[in-house]
């Protein structure tokens, strides 16, 4: 009889321990982090064995917990020591290869794949990129109008010797196009810069036409015949 009522008296102190402890938890509103330190209201916090532990903190945890069981459970790849190129078909060491999206290229065809990704990108952006650019030159241009003719100078002369290199008949047929163009859209334009030159160099003209006259190789003479 003794015994029954000491666990009895025990079980009655355990209960009674547990009921205050449950409404502790209930009752209280605010939670320290045991890994941050931050303190929190309980909404914003979760409970993990017992512990207090915000929602940043639990998301740490569970990712180291990823990152130790795939260290732990990864097979290890048999690197190769040569590869063939996906697109060219060369046999290279790995050291001069490197994969792209899980596929071995050699350095020319990466180079080549990443130049033909920024070409279809540009392709498909072509209006809102070309409508930055000019705010950009407007900009550059009403801030600093001396860079601005520097750096479009540079690049226009750039790209007309390039141009004229890959092609010379070509290019000089579209840059006589492009001068009839804007003269027909310029006329006026080109008629009043006309008067004043001639306003400020009267003689110019002619010297210019006596010259291009002289110069020019005179017709065969068929006045002696046999």
């Amino acid at each position: 009889m003794l015994f029954r009522s000491f666990l009895g008296s025990i079980e009655a102190r355990d209960a009674v321990n547990l009921s205050m402890v449950k409404k502790k938890r209930e009752t209280q509103e605010y939670g320290t982090c045991v890994d941050c330190g931050k303190n929190l209201h309980v909404s914003e916090m979760p409970k993990k064995f017992r512990k207090w532990i915000c929602k940043d903190c639990r998301a740490e945890r569970n990712r180291a917990s990823a990152r130790r069981w795939r260290a732990k459970h990864k097979k290890k790849r048999e690197v190769p020591e040569y590869g063939a190129c996906e697109d060219c078909g060369k046999i290279l060491h790995v050291s001069e290869m490197s994969k792209y999206f899980r596929i071995w290229l050699c350095a020319e065809c990466r180079a080549e794949r990443k130049r033909a990704s920024v070409r279809r990108w540009y392709a498909e952006h072509r209006e809102q990129e070309q409508a930055k650019s000019r705010k950009r030159d407007r900009k550059l241009r009403a801030e600093n109008p001396v860079l601005y003719r520097v750096i479009h100078g540079y690049f226009a002369v750039r790209w007309s010797k390039k141009k004229k290199a890959e092609n010379p008949e070509a290019f000089l047929e579209e840059r006589r196009q492009y001068m009839r163009e804007y003269y027909q859209k310029n006329k006026e334009k080109f008629r009043e810069y006309q008067k004043q030159f001639k306003g400020k160099n009267p003689g110019y003209y002619k010297e210019y036409y006596q010259k291009k006259i002289k110069g020019r190789p005179k017709p065969p003479d068929n006045s002696e015949t046999d």
